[in-house]
């Protein structure tokens, strides 16, 4: 599984994706890491996603506005 194709910059043997291990050199491109292995700083973001989404339902606002600010944190991805 990949995020669609999209890549995050070039990269070489000996320059490395910024962002490792979560962006992969492939090809000389970097591209977003599979779901698969799950890093350290993943297992926080599910945790803390888990409990904030919660304590949205419960409020019962939408949880877009917390939600993006998080995946940016914990899982390396940027706005484009």
């Amino acid at each position: 599984m990949t995020n669609g194709g999209e890549t995050y910059g070039s990269c070489s043997e000996t320059e490395p994706c910024e962002n490792e291990p979560f962006y992969e050199c492939r090809d000389k491109l970097c591209y977003h890491k599979d779901v698969f292995p799950i890093e350290g700083l993943e297992w926080g973001g599910y945790f803390t996603v888990s409990i904030l989404m919660a304590l949205c339902n419960v409020a019962g606002i939408g949880g877009g506005a917390i939600d993006q600010p998080i995946m940016q944190v914990f899982y390396k991805f940027e706005i484009k």
